[in-house]
């Protein structure tokens, strides 16, 4: 391979050497992942469930800013409080 080629490569890869080498890092990794694609599937099936369950767009609209609405909220207040509080 080339070594233009290979520097491409190697700037846009991600660094496994952790992954490899620490068997704690490596249950932390895979705990993560599995708590994300949970995550991910949840965020897709309740609002399915919903309009299943009712056969309402409106519904699963106003679930869907029942959950942003505690985020846009928490995230101001987090903000604003991590701006003002020193370490």
């Amino acid at each position: 391979m080339p070594s233009r080629i290979r520097r491409t490569l190697m700037a846009v890869a991600v660094d496994t050497r952790s992954l490899r080498a620490s068997a704690q890092f490596r249950r932390l990794f895979v705990g993560h992942l599995i708590s994300t694609i949970g995550r991910q599937i949840t965020v897709v099936a309740v609002p399915f469930q919903v309009y299943q369950m009712t056969k309402s767009p409106v519904l699963v609209g106003l679930l869907g800013l029942a959950q942003v609405i505690p985020l846009i909220l928490v995230s101001i207040l987090a903000g604003s409080l991590a701006d003002t509080l020193d370490r």
